[in-house]
């Protein structure tokens, strides 16, 4: 609503300031007015404006972790993450929003001020209801809206710390409600959405502007007093809130505003119900969105039921108390607290002694969710259950501090942390949160001291994490000291869980006579308890193994072994994703199969770069950048290899640092710098790593020479579509389709089920306004004719796959074959 003048100031300062901070109360719209002045100044940031949400963050020592994640920076570097954040920044111009600092004041304000001293053309926006303090600070003050009809009650500059511009948020004079960003104006517009029909009219804008007034212009309070209209009368608004303003003395100062803001809140809890004001406590624990089902499980109880709960959570949106979120994949209704309103809720569940009874149901379903993610792990569940995950991480966070923050010591909760941590093994790795989770992991460490289960289990997990991102010697310590300990305590499942990580952890340190040793004992322990998952784990790692071992046909034995376990009509990806790649550095080792490399490798690009996961998708670019350099394709090599350096940085090493590895990237860098000149090198290693990753991927499974090319990108799931109406995902199952394969080998291919290829084609056949295959082929063939240069995928002859595999890829290393 307006902010006119505040927001052209407040986009020259952005024109010439490297840190704003914008203060005021809760509920003052900070972020409000952030946003906009970041939609407006976008345009000067070509590398984008992120905007980080701090308030369901409370421990300061994940603040660069969590915004590395945001911006797509590595979580460590040279020891710290603050050191990696920097490095990421450094030579990048962008808009770095930190919005809600104050519970972190200190941490965001040592933060931010690295930032402004070691990255010049980063600009850091922060919201707060105090100033940073930190050098080189511009703090501007976020009025309230003005209120018109007999001025707005504020004298010049009424915060008293920026000298604004006379007239700033007035625009010179007062405003009516025609200028559409006064007070008046927004009680309006509630109003009218809670009854539709309200109008301020010559009759009631009297109690109107004096309401407004009364409530210093705060724009949540309006909203709340607005949304109040359903249940009572705008008078009876006006002297309920007068009763509980009677003690304020409306002088504009700062804190009092925080007061006014304060005591409007609790004039709402006041004319809650009983139900509505449990519930509202009770959903302070969630730090952002849930849905009904979740705020059942976790606030059903005593006197508030759970047949109650959805329509409780209605009346509190109603009541403008909650909003609507985004919706989940499902479709499913999500809603969400502010934090002004959450706060609140928070103390009053303080108060009622029901705190740690509701944080322990909060813990306990995400626990219940991780253990259910664990034991499906490998099913056709698991995007699902992954992209379940990703809408839940602010929670999952709160439970992890909840249970591992150390405020209160309670062992079973800690150990509920601890499983929370482990059970989520397989997650952390597929959405890169690694270095948060040897965060987490390390906390339950300290915690659990004493030998227990839990503490084996920790161990083994942070081995397999810090071997996958390169932490070799604390992996190999860890998984030594989970072997001993797992042993001593006589349990065989963590014992060989163990040695898998530990194998992992050693043929990454180059110490392969031990590996072999780990993996046989993982065998032995695992097979009799017919532990399949930990067995596709193991055959994953022995694949790696052999081919450092220089036994590439035991390497492909053991990646065929794994993607059998899964059965033929499996939906997992992420194994088989990291299957493959094992698979793929065994066929590089035997002469003669480059093609089946490039094949495989092509499978698993696209499936991890589907599944958003940084470390698969740059062990296939940088493989196919080997397999390029040495057939010979010199510049692809060049680019794909620079295609994978920036995601390598993101993970926080190259290759895992496993030292059987470096030689073979030196080896292809060496062989195609000397190719092409070290200058042009490094040109085509540049643009490699500044193209569009989705166009890159294309380009790679496309099989393409140079980046110079014409060829559609890839979408994600949910992306944009072409002009047929199709995302690049039904392309690609188009094409299959067109060749004659079945669904369960198509599904095969795509690493998903028959059932969800068979929905996808019926939404395909939707689009296209067809309804049979024989009306495909033509389509398909007229739609390719139109199309400037090369397809993303070869359409395979039907004949050359009649055991569902994918047909041979093109290019100099399928003609050599």
């Amino acid at each position: 609503m307006g902010r006119t003048a505040e927001l052209r100031q407040l986009d020259e300062l952005l024109n010439s300031t490297r840190l704003v901070t914008l203060v005021g109360p809760g509920g003052v719209g900070k972020t409000r007015v952030a946003l906009r002045a970041a939609a407006a100044a976008a345009p000067r940031y070509p590398d984008g404006v992120w905007l980080v949400q701090l308030s369901g963050l409370r421990d300061r020592r994940l603040l660069p972790h969590i915004i590395a994640q945001r911006i797509g920076a590595a979580e460590h570097f040279a020891g710290s993450p603050s050191n990696a954040l920097l490095a990421h920044l450094r030579d990048r111009r962008l808009l770095l929003i930190l919005d809600t600092c104050e519970h972190l004041i200190d941490a965001c304000a040592e933060l931010a001020d690295a930032i402004v001293a070691g990255a010049p053309s980063v600009t850091v926006l922060a919201t707060s209801r105090e100033p940073l303090n930190v050098t080189g600070e511009t703090t501007v003050l976020v009025r309230p809206l003005p209120v018109p009809g007999a001025g707005s009650g504020e004298g010049r500059n009424p915060f008293g710390m920026i000298d604004l511009e006379e007239g700033a948020g007035t625009g010179g004079g007062e405003r009516t409600p025609a200028d559409g960003g006064d007070a008046v104006e927004l009680f309006a517009r509630r109003a009218a959405a809670a009854v539709p029909g309200f109008a301020v009219t010559e009759a009631n804008r009297a109690e109107v502007v004096r309401l407004c007034r009364r409530l210093d212009g705060v724009p949540l309070t309006i909203e709340l007093a607005a949304g109040r209209l359903k249940q009572f009368s705008l008078a009876e608004i006006s002297r309920r809130l007068d009763n509980r303003l009677a003690l304020l003395t409306g002088s504009g100062d700062p804190d009092e505003r925080h007061a006014t803001a304060r005591n409007a809140i609790a004039w709402s809890y006041d004319t809650c119900t009983t139900t509505e004001r449990t519930l509202w406590a009770r959903l302070s624990v969630f730090p952002a969105s849930f849905d009904a089902a979740a705020a059942a499980e976790v606030c059903a109880s005593g006197e508030l039921s759970g047949t109650e709960i959805f329509e409780t959570i209605l009346r509190l949106v109603d009541k403008s108390l909650m909003m609507p979120a985004v919706a989940d994949g499902r479709g499913r209704p999500r809603y969400r607290m502010l934090d002004t309103i959450r706060e609140f809720g928070a103390e009053q569940l303080t108060a009622s002694g029901e705190d740690l009874g509701i944080r322990d149901r909060f813990i306990a379903r995400y626990l219940s969710m991780a253990r259910h993610v664990e034991e499906h792990v490998f099913g056709d569940e698991q995007l699902e259950l992954f992209s379940e995950l990703r809408r839940e991480q602010a929670s999952i966070r709160a439970a992890l501090e909840y249970s591992l923050g150390g405020r209160i010591r309670q062992p079973d909760r800690e150990r509920d942390g601890a499983e929370l941590t482990t059970r989520l093994w397989a997650y952390w790795v597929s959405c890169g949160r690694m270095v948060e989770a040897d965060y987490w992991l390390s906390k339950a460490l300290e915690l659990i001291p004493d030998p227990c289960p839990q503490r084996a289990w920790v161990l083994a997990v942070r081995c397999f994490l810090g071997a996958v991102r390169g932490a070799i010697p604390q992996a190999v310590a860890d998984g030594r000291a989970a072997v001993r300990l797992a042993e001593s305590l006589r349990k065989p499942l963590i014992a060989g869980r163990a040695h898998i990580s530990l194998c992992l952890a050693l043929t990454f340190a180059g110490q392969l006579d031990a590996a072999v040793r780990s993996g046989r004992a993982a065998q032995r322990r695992l097979a009799p308890l017919g532990d399949v998952t930990g067995l596709i784990v193991l055959d994953a790692h022995l694949a790696v193994l052999h081919q450092g071992l220089g036994q590439p046909a035991e390497a492909i034995a053991c990646y065929q072994r794994g993607i059998e376990r899964f059965g033929q009509h499996s939906g997992e990806r992420v194994y088989h994703g990291y299957l493959h790649v094992a698979g793929a550095f065994g066929y590089l080792e035997l002469p003669g199969m480059e093609a089946e490399s490039a094949r495989v490798l092509s499978l698993t690009l696209l499936a991890k770069y589907d599944l958003d996961e940084v470390t698969g998708t740059a062990y296939s670019l940088e493989l196919l950048g080997w397999l390029a350099a040495g057939a010979g394709r010199h510049s692809r090599a060049a680019w794909l290899m620079g295609a994978a350096d920036p995601l390598w940085v993101r993970c926080g090493a190259r290759l895992s640092n496993a030292v059987l590895w470096e030689p073979r990237h030196e080896q292809a860098v060496a062989i195609a710098r000397e190719a092409l000149g070290a200058e042009r090198y490094a040109q085509l290693f540049d643009a490699g790593a500044q193209h569009p990753l989705d166009q890159v991927v294309a380009l790679a499974i496309n099989d393409a020479e140079t980046l110079d090319g014409s060829v559609h990108g890839l979408a994600q799931a949910g992306g944009p579509t072409g002009p047929s109406g199709l995302s690049d995902h039904e392309w690609e199952i188009a094409f299959l389709v067109a060749t004659g394969l079945p669904a369960r080998q198509i599904a095969r291919r795509l690493f998903t089920t028959p059932r969800r290829v068979e929905e996808q084609l019926k939404g395909i056949f939707a689009k296209l306004g067809i309804s049979s295959l024989k009306q495909l082929g033509p389509w398909l063939g007229e739609e390719l004719a139109s199309r400037p240069g090369p397809t993303v995928l070869s359409v395979p002859s039907a004949r050359s796959l009649p055991d569902g595999s994918a047909a041979p890829a093109r290019g100099p290393a399928a003609r050599r074959r």
